[in-house]
């Protein structure tokens, strides 16, 4: 969902403009920045988010890494989809929670604009996004303000589309304005360096790049945003933004404090970035972290070892751990019961079972059936395994951590999420003995990409690109004799053995990042300057 840009420059707030009486505060801390002997009330973060459980997932790491370094300073409050709820409260964050809805799965598979965004194409691609969003951008508007109006946040961090939705409507009347720091999982402005998520990875001329990332702006914000921030003023009764006001919301995207969470090592730092755009690394939650022991070994995430998967999980790998079969997984995350629906989703996951009954090995495959709509004519009830298949193929209705499962797997097919692309290379790495030698290798990966208007063709190139996986296969061009061959090669052939490598290496190299410590650190600065009382433009400098 990550192609939507970001326009806004100020997350406001109603609370203090509507709501005169202030709720109690919350436990004092010690100040470390103005005095040790005054004390300060914990300063209020609340983290806004829309989107996939993949999307929610980094910042609850980000949220994790603040508590551990000041338990007393920060009140963190999160808003977010209900169906969140759950992982929230799992990660000792429930309290205060603020629902923000529809969810965006939701909208995706059970409204028919949501149904023709994810394959409406270049041509179509913003009349179906405008018609989409503009009545999420509504329902969701209402519910930051509420999560405003309840928390009365001094510092939001917001994801990609909170960032845009509703925040420009109302900066320039209400009293209160609240400081926010933006983060992204896949690029999100104007470089010479590549081009922009949806379009691929790059053009052989720099200029080109560039060329596109602007038009695609400058169309995008007239056609789509600045209509849909306009009716939402409306409904605020507001006047339409001027074009000054205009002008001043696109200028002011280069100087807000943005990070991207994804790996250097995956997408390098655009040289030609504002110095408020950072590339900050993988944020990763505690439990399923890795230790960089060397760059030849890691540490397993306690994951792995803590993690108790259910009887009918835990028997299947057993049986294949006996057997010594190389484990294959295949699973499209959210995309199944989505944006692959109906006969689309049954091809799918027969595809995925004739990809294993076609290898010239033997070979156990998890195959995630999560989502699949059965209560869709068109798709009907899952693939019948023939006898004796169930010792080899599980079809898996749940959910497993990447965490746990993927340093099990030998090759990962999967829908190119930008959470996802890089589990699959964080995960699975683990050192191979080769010869007199150990060496670090990792799962190599197919990406299979189902929502071509979003950035999962972008991940499947940089897949490709960094030669961890063979070229990406769109979903209306699955077939198990190409998924086949791609898990042969993966799994025994030469160039499968480059791949594998190359996983390793990467991994290394981007375990050696510290996402989470560099993410707190934006906002421990940003906290500083609100304890110093700055406003305004300086809170923005980089």
């Amino acid at each position: 969902h990550a192609h939507v840009r970001v326009q806004a420059t100020a997350f406001v707030c109603l609370a203090r403009h509507q709501n005169p009486t202030p709720p109690p505060p919350p436990q004092s801390y010690h100040s470390s920045t103005l005095s040790t002997t005054v004390l300060m009330p914990p300063i209020t973060i609340l983290f806004v988010l829309i989107g996939s459980l993949g999307d929610t997932l980094p910042f609850l790491a980000l949220a994790e890494g603040l508590r551990v370094r000041h338990p007393d300073k920060y009140n963190i409050v999160f808003a977010a989809h209900e169906e969140h709820r759950p992982i929230v409260t799992e990660h000792g964050f429930g309290e205060g929670f603020s629902p923000i809805e529809p969810s965006i799965v939701s909208a995706v598979k059970d409204t028919p604009e949501g149904k023709a965004l994810p394959t409406a194409g270049m041509l179509n691609g913003l009349t179906a996004a405008k018609a989409f969003f503009g009545k999420l951008f509504v329902q969701w508007h209402k519910g930051i303000i509420s999560a405003c109006l309840e928390h009365h946040p001094d510092l939001a961090l917001l994801a990609t589309f909170p960032a845009y939705c509703g925040l420009t409507a109302l900066q320039d009347v209400l009293p209160r304005k609240i400081p926010y720091i933006v983060m992204h999982t896949v690029p999100a402005y104007p470089t010479s360096e590549f081009l922009p998520a949806t379009l691929g990875y790059t053009l052989p001329l720099g200029f080109l790049n560039k060329f596109l990332w602007t038009v695609g702006e400058t169309v995008s914000r007239s056609q789509v945003f600045e209509p849909l921030v306009d009716s939402i003023r409306a409904i605020e009764h507001l006047p339409k933004m001027t074009p000054a006001q205009r002008i001043a919301v696109a200028a002011s995207v280069s100087s807000t404090p943005t990070l991207y969470i994804f790996s250097q090592y995956l997408v390098p730092q655009p040289q030609d970035w504002p110095a408020a755009h950072r590339v900050i690394g993988s944020l990763v939650p505690e439990q399923d972290r890795r230790t960089l022991i060397s760059h030849n070994d890691l540490s397993r995430p306690s994951t792995a070892i803590t993690y108790e998967p259910p009887e009918e999980l835990a028997e299947f790998l057993e049986s294949v751990n006996e057997q010594s079969l190389p484990l294959v997984y295949m699973g499209l995350g959210s995309m199944l019961g989505t944006v692959v629906d109906g006969a689309q989703a049954r091809t799918v996951i027969e595809a995925f079972i004739r990809a294993t009954r076609l290898l010239s090995f033997a070979c156990a495959a998890i195959i995630n059936v999560k989502g699949y709509p059965l209560d869709n004519p068109e798709a009907g009830d899952l693939p019948v395994l023939k006898d004796g298949e169930r010792q080899t193929i599980l079809l898996w209705d749940g959910h497993v951590p990447h965490s746990y499962l993927f340093p099990l797997c030998d090759f990962i097919v999967h829908h190119g999420g930008a959470g996802t692309t890089q589990a699959a290379v964080l995960y699975s790495a683990r050192r191979v003995p080769r010869g007199l030698e150990t060496v670090m290798e990792g799962a190599a990966a197919l990406v299979v990409p189902c929502a071509t208007t979003s950035d999962q063709p972008f991940w499947g190139s940089v897949v490709q690109r960094l030669a961890m996986g063979p070229p990406a296969i769109n979903v209306d061009k699955i077939d198990g004799r190409g998924i086949a061959r791609a898990i042969e090669e993966g799994v025994r052939g030469k160039e499968g053995e480059v791949w594998r490598k190359n996983v390793g290496k990467v991994a290394v190299e981007m375990w050696g990042e510290d996402g989470v410590g560099a993410g707190c650190g934006v906002v421990e600065e940003m906290v500083e300057r609100l304890q110093l009382g700055v406003e305004g433009s300086d809170m923005y400098k980089a």
